[in-house]
């Protein structure tokens, strides 16, 4: 049913005409509306806008706004974000957790490779001043200094604040786990104490070709003999 609906908000957007005051009327009545589901309504578009680059998008915008209303939470939320470099990493991993948890709990940055800290700050500053609401922010970072992502970022947020690094898919599920469970910040530092250090063993390799390996249950020697 919500794929038919943003079909139809697409179809009437593409082939009717509506006046700019009436397009004006209708971004004053998304004020009204839980920020979730005007920032889903941006995802949405934007995602069309990869394949329709000529879409107007005036119209579409408020009326998928209304289309998801009443599909995310009323309440405001922390706010999930991974940034990642590479064209597709930071998607990926985002559409991997929203999707298995059936909701949008999760923004992802995708930086060029030649982007630095500097650049990160300066894409997330521009977006979080966007926001009308904030409930406090996770940002999951592939790389890049976390001092100064935090020093800078606070000054543009109104509540807290949580940075982390290496970001990997099984940490972003968890922490859009946590969000969607409406835990507090501190419920979700609390949690994640000790959970992403790092596992590592080492096998050395076995000489190649046929081997035998013979064990011996006595201990006395036998299977060295043979």
């Amino acid at each position: 049913m919500m794929e038919k609906a943003v079909f139809h908000c697409l179809q009437w957007c593409l082939h009717d005409n509506v006046s700019p005051a009436a397009i004006e009327h209708l971004n004053a009545v998304t004020e009204y509306i839980p920020q979730r589901a005007c920032l889903l309504a941006s995802e949405t578009i934007s995602l069309l806008q990869r394949h329709l680059p000529e879409m107007p998008a005036p119209l579409l915008y408020p009326l998928l706004s209304a289309v998801f209303c009443h599909q995310v939470e009323q309440e405001p939320l922390i706010q999930g974000i991974i940034v990642a470099h590479g064209l597709t990493t930071a998607s990926s991993i985002t559409g991997t957790a929203n999707n298995l948890l059936g909701g949008f709990y999760l923004k992802a940055f995708d930086m060029p490779l030649s982007v630095d800290t500097r650049g990160i700050i300066s894409h997330l500053t521009t977006w979080i001043d966007r926001l009308k609401e904030q409930a406090g922010m996770v940002i999951l970072v592939d790389m890049g200094s976390l001092e100064d992502i935090y020093a800078e970022i606070k000054l543009h947020i109104q509540g807290d604040l949580l940075v982390m690094n290496n970001v990997s898919t099984a940490m972003a599920l968890d922490i859009a786990e946590k969000i969607q469970q409406r835990l507090s910040m501190k419920e979700i530092v609390d949690g994640i104490k000790g959970a992403w250090e790092i596992e590592a063993r080492y096998y050395s390799g076995i000489v190649q070709g046929n081997k035998m390996i013979i064990s011996c249950i006595s201990a006395e020697g036998v299977s060295k003999q043979l």
